[in-house]
């Protein structure tokens, strides 16, 4: 199969390597769609430890594909299912797996960071992932493709922190950046109903991307009133706990961060 291998910073090459092996616990993937994240860049441009020449990784943890091959025990999955993989599992026996923070464990792995992930034509999924839950079935079709269901797990991610905040109806939200990730929490927080979400977009051409997913009123103007606004709403559970922003800042500070000539991207 080909695969993108990588053998440290800002080494790495197209290769024809082997099908990877799996048992009977284990389940083989083919590959659909991979997408690139954040961390895989740094990865990239820094290299990661342990990965070199002689031990060469593959890297990709936003994954979907078809299920290629099943172990002779894995069950509730078949050859021929669309799904979307969550990259990271625990050991599954430790106080951070069995209280449900697998991320917490020690020993974790996650595809495309310690183990051999998605930049290739398949991946083995092993059993812990299997009993763990970490295949997602996705039903493919018009309205969820293979390159959506990859992104699925970014979503997850924003979506976790949009359960933790707690965004109500008429709230205002202050989004740093314009990115995908920016543009998800957008997204959520017009779903939950925010009257505006302002935001601090780095670039220019994020910030048209933005306007074109719908998800916010305006930037700029929105994000200059912001101090006020957000004050007013967030001072209450600032006196009964530790400061959060903005109240954290000072009006000096909040005012160099929406200052549209203060930094050094716009």
């Amino acid at each position: 199969m080909k695969a993108l291998q990588f053998y440290g910073k800002s080494d790495y090459a197209l290769k024809e390597v082997p099908v990877p092996e799996i048992d009977e616990n284990g389940i083989l993937l083919k590959v659909k769609a991979a997408a690139v994240c954040g961390s895989d860049l740094r990865m990239i441009q820094n290299g990661y430890k342990d990965v070199s020449r002689e031990n060469p990784r593959i890297y990709g943890h936003e994954i979907a594909g078809i299920i290629e091959k099943t172990g002779k025990n894995v069950k509730n999955y078949r050859p021929g299912m669309t799904v979307a993989i969550a990259p990271n599992m625990g050991c599954g026996v430790c106080d951070a797996c069995v209280s449900g923070n697998t991320h917490l464990c020690r020993d974790y792995q996650a595809f495309g960071i310690n183990r051999d992930g998605g930049f290739a034509e398949y991946v083995a999924i092993p059993k812990e992932a299997v009993v763990q839950g970490n295949i997602v079935p996705v039903a493919i079709g018009e309205h969820m493709t293979f390159e959506k269901a990859a992104v699925l797990e970014p979503l997850s991610c924003v979506y976790n922190g949009f359960e933790q905040v707690g965004i109500k109806p008429c709230d205002s939200v202050l989004i740093i950046g314009a990115g995908p990730i920016g543009i998800m929490h957008g997204m959520l927080a017009k779903m939950a109903g925010a009257a505006r979400e302002p935001r601090r977009p780095r670039c220019s051409w994020r910030m048209w991307r933005f306007r074109r997913a719908n998800t916010c009123r305006d930037s700029r103007s929105t994000a200059r009133s912001g101090w006020a606004r957000l004050s007013r709403r967030t001072t209450a559970s600032a006196r009964s706990g530790p400061p959060s922003t903005p109240t954290s800042m000072s009006r000096t500070t909040w005012s160099w961060w929406t200052r549209p000539s203060s930094l050094p991207w716009t």
